[in-house]
């Protein structure tokens, strides 16, 4: 997505080329490789706090047997005459009897009913699994796994059809703390030119809270910094983001340089998110589905907005992208094809064409 941080790095880049740190050809790769990461989807932010299993439901409590006492001998004199009150207690009996049946008839049908609901949630519900834990809320602005399960690597190769060149594999592992929140995520593109890599830490406090996040890329010989620091305000969020540049010769913080710091303000309602400069002016404006699919994504210029929409399946998978340029017409659109699934039901080869380009995706995780 075409974030402030991602919008930040593309000008502190072109500032290092015309500086001439960078060659012509480092800049363009870096460039590429910052505006296909703005293709990835980003997870809406959710509460502070592990996700919990949903409570089983209540079964309705059981009938209890009824008591029988021992019957009495029957007394002497004529067996074939009815012994008085004995008819009455089997009627009681029998009454009771059938009462449990009916209840135990009743929960079969509540369990049967209920099975059957759950299946069909699971079913037609998007695919964000429930044992993937969010992010500390409402903190945005790390990707999590689209999918079921939770993957400790992922392995995509990447060709364009008819463009040999284009051919390249990005791996991305994660590593997750004992509450199964990831602390540390890499991912290398190998590309067979330089090979770039980005490195990702959270750090969480003491309630849960994601409370920093520090991201380093590497840009031809140099390694481009940016450190988010979050703080509670209010209902809100305040995210304080400064980015460095410094060579990848360089020692522990040798030839370190501020490049830019930047504070702003997170609001969420639950469906729509808003970024906010120090000086109220609207820069980035997210809109969520009811599974937290972003649906759109605006972020402001001063020329006007970038838009990206998205579109979703009745599983929650990804079927189109439209991105838009800020006087609003219409600049690109891709569409996405499931073509082969992992053993988890998850997408393991993927289709996009975009202006009758066609680009084949082939993904392998090991969960």
């Amino acid at each position: 997505m075409l974030d402030n941080t991602k919008t930040e790095e593309l000008e502190n880049l072109k500032k290092l080329y015309d500086k001439g740190v960078l060659t012509k050809e480092e800049y363009e790769a870096r460039k590429e490789q910052l505006l296909s990461e703005a293709i990835g989807q980003e997870p809406r932010p959710e509460a502070s706090r592990e996700a919990a299993p949903k409570p089983a439901p209540e079964a309705s409590p059981r009938a209890e047997e009824p008591k029988e006492g021992p019957t009495p001998p029957p007394p002497a004199g004529n067996p074939a005459e009815p012994v008085p009150g004995n008819s009455l207690k089997a009627s009681v009996t029998f009454k009771r009897i059938g009462m449990l049946f009916l209840v135990l008839l009743i929960l079969f049908i509540l369990a049967f009913t209920l099975s059957k609901r759950r299946r069909h949630i699971m079913e037609t519900s998007d695919a964000t699994p429930t044992e993937v834990v969010q992010d500390a809320a409402p903190n945005p602005l790390y990707p999590v796994f689209q999918g079921k399960g939770r993957p400790k690597e992922e392995r995509t190769s990447t060709t364009t059809e008819g463009v040999p060149a284009e051919e390249y594999t990005s791996v991305e592992s994660v590593i997750y703390d004992a509450k199964g929140r990831p602390v540390e995520r890499r991912i290398e593109v190998r590309n067979g030119f330089n090979d770039p890599w980005t490195d990702t830490k959270y750090i969480y406090d003491e309630d849960g809270f994601l409370s920093t996040i520090k991201e380093s890329s590497s840009v031809g010989a140099v390694i481009l910094s940016t450190e988010k620091v979050f703080s509670k305000s209010g209902d809100d969020i305040l995210m304080t983001a400064t980015s460095y540049s410094q060579p990848i010769a360089g020692g522990d913080g040798e030839g370190k340089e501020v490049l830019s710091k930047m504070t702003t303000r997170i609001t969420d309602n639950g469906k729509v998110r808003k970024e906010i400069d120090e000086d109220g002016k609207l820069l980035r404006t997210i809109t969520f589905d009811q599974g937290g699919r972003i649906v759109e994504d605006r972020v402001e210029s001063e020329d006007g907005a970038v838009t990206v929409k998205s579109t979703y399946d009745k599983g929650g998978n990804l079927t189109r992208q439209e991105f838009s340029s800020a006087d609003g017409s219409p600049a690109r659109v891709v569409d996405y094809e499931i073509t082969k699934r992992d053993s988890k039901g998850n997408w393991a080869e993927r289709k996009s064409t975009e202006n009758g380009v066609t680009t084949i995706s082939k993904r392998e995780v090991a969960y």
